[in-house]
């Protein structure tokens, strides 16, 4: 079967970047290329990191790029066609003519509702829009048209779901959580339950009030100031890149500050090839979102490396959590507090949420959340 995956205008194939579908994309491109298939990935015109399968740049000129009177006529038709992307009308050009070249059997987009609208008739039951957030676009109209003619839609988890049939009612809608490379991230894992030695804790994310790196720095303060031993680890930037200008970010300059002040690490934004080994040497991770994400990759991924994971109840984290790890009220604290001291004072209980974390970890292996997804492909 040729399987063709559009990403994003802006999204590139190569998840050194940490992007949430190019990550996805990556794992489910290895896991269908072991079975058979062909994979084909239309991508950003940037440079490709990892190739799986046969990635092809779809190159596309940037309205930056443009004369001014050419910049005033893009501008005027994505407003007059109520695009959300911009460049998107240069962009899906590109991506229809890369389909009709390719002819493929099966079409994933990503969350992108108006694609495939513009696709020929037949190719519409042939296409699986796979949706990682809650869906914002300008033209519901054609967004529930678009939905209503393809195979199927696909969300990350039963919270994206729920907003996708409040928005636009009942289409052919399933749930496939989103999966983690268990492979690169089962390292070995120094457990360190010596008392005498601080608690590592780390958050690992972009670098944004939304993100919550600031809770996770409240409770260390409060639990410090109680004489619990704790080292704690900042793991990111704003953006899926590191950039210089970053260190001139608001946020990011009292979050580093702090961080010195409790005697803990900031490290910015690592390639995807360094998480495995620095998620590897913390003993719990914490994701203390403040808004509702759509699934939480980096749950996983700290399960799989060994971490015990504290994750704010809020969106499809608890989905993503399971049984595996605790939950707070997102933004307090004082329950994240409480939670980090009892697992710093029952050592037995980090030991059983590892062993439970790893288990979950396997059981979405890549492997294994392709082989859901094939019933979908094969039935289209």
């Amino acid at each position: 079967m040729r399987i063709l995956v559009a990403l994003p205008p802006f999204e590139v194939y190569g998840p050194a970047t940490g992007g949430a579908v190019s990550t996805v994309t990556l794992g489910l491109a290895q896991a269908w290329t072991r079975r058979g298939h062909d994979m084909v990935i239309a991508t950003a015109p940037h440079q490709i990191l990892h190739p799986v399968g046969r990635a092809i740049k779809i190159d596309f000129p940037r309205q930056r790029q443009l004369a001014p009177m050419e910049r005033l006529q893009a501008g005027a038709q994505r407003r007059l066609r109520r695009y959300d992307w911009p460049d998107y009308g240069h962009y899906s050009r590109e991506v229809l003519r890369l389909i009709a070249a390719e002819n493929p059997d099966r079409i994933v987009v990503h969350n992108d509702l108006t694609l495939p609208g513009l696709l020929p008739t037949r190719l519409r039951t042939s296409t699986i829009v796979h949706v990682h957030n809650q869906v914002a676009v300008r033209d519901l109209g054609r967004a529930r048209l678009g939905l209503s003619q393809v195979g199927a839609v696909v969300a990350v988890s039963d919270f994206i779901s729920a907003d996708i049939v409040r928005r636009f009612g009942q289409v052919r809608l399933s749930t496939i959580p989103n999966g983690v490379d268990t492979a690169s991230f089962r390292l070995e894992h120094s457990t360190r339950m010596v008392e005498s030695e601080p608690l590592r804790v780390a958050f690992l994310g972009r670098l944004l009030y939304d993100k919550g790196a600031h809770v996770l720095l409240d409770a260390v303060e409060r639990l410090q100031a109680h004489g619990l031993a704790l080292k704690v680890s900042v793991i990111g930037s704003p953006d899926f890149y590191r950039s210089p200008s970053h260190d001139e970010d608001p946020y990011v300059r009292r979050v580093r500050h702090r961080v010195d002040q409790l005697g803990g690490q900031y490290i910015p934004h690592l390639d995807r090839r360094e998480v495995p080994g620095v998620l590897g040497r913390q003993d719990i991770l914490v994701v203390p979102s403040l808004f509702p994400e759509p699934f939480g990759l980096v749950v996983l991924e700290g399960m799989a490396a060994g971490c015990v994971v504290l994750a704010s109840d809020i969106g499809g984290l608890p989905a993503s959590v399971g049984s595996a790890g605790h939950l707070f009220p997102p933004g307090d604290a004082g329950a994240l507090a409480d939670l980090l001291r009892m697992l710093a004072e029952r050592p037995r209980d980090r030991r059983l949420l590892i062993a439970a974390g790893r288990k979950r970890a396997d059981s979405h292996d890549w492997s294994c959340i392709a082989t859901r997804w094939l019933p979908l492909l094969e039935a289209l």
